[in-house]
């Protein structure tokens, strides 16, 4: 039990860092990207294209407003669409983190790429496939090119900094397989 706490407690912390890092890195390198490939107009205003101007329209929030229509029968209002989606976007950073931490625990092999490995495995689980599939973001074809360089960096970020709190919180190293 007490393995199982100390596991918990691990990939929350690492989770809520690396989702802290992510957050952050996504506002520095978005700017970046959009300086190298500056992107259309039409295509900034696509769901999933651009948090910086129009965090109403990332997936997160697009799922509050689908989930309120779906349950009450009425919308988000852009309030609710951006606040919604910063309770996602921390609840799925720390949800990852719990996973990886427990994954990473068993199957050392996860751990590739100081964790860069699972922040793309987990790009491409969400934005580039499920998030598309569902409507919750416009397929990467649609979206800006800067977006397929931001979005993928800052889930490398992402998991990069949830394997060095690990590491520095001195994650269990035993596996059970």
């Amino acid at each position: 039990m007490a393995d199982l706490l100390r596991t918990l407690a691990l990939g929350v912390v690492a989770g809520g860092a690396a989702t802290y890092a992510k957050t952050r890195a996504e506002g520095a390198l978005q700017p970046l990207a959009e300086r190298a490939l500056p992107p259309a107009p039409a295509a900034e205003r696509r769901s999933g294209a651009d948090p910086a101007d129009h965090p109403e329209r990332m997936p997160p929030a697009e799922l509050v407003d689908a989930a309120l229509r779906r349950t009450v029968g009425q919308g988000a209002g852009e309030q609710e669409r951006t606040q919604g989606s910063q309770a996602l976007h921390w609840g799925m950073g720390l949800g990852a983190g719990l996973l990886y931490t427990a994954l990473s625990q068993r199957y050392p092999a996860a751990r590739a790429g100081l964790g860069a490995v699972f922040g793309l495995v987990l790009y491409g689980a969400t934005h580039a496939t499920t998030l598309p599939a569902a409507g919750l973001q416009a397929p990467l074809r649609e979206l800006p090119r800067a977006a397929l360089l931001w979005e993928p960096g800052s889930h490398v970020v992402y998991g990069v900094v949830l394997e060095s709190v690990l590491r520095l919180a001195g994650r269990d190293e035993r596996t059970d397989g």
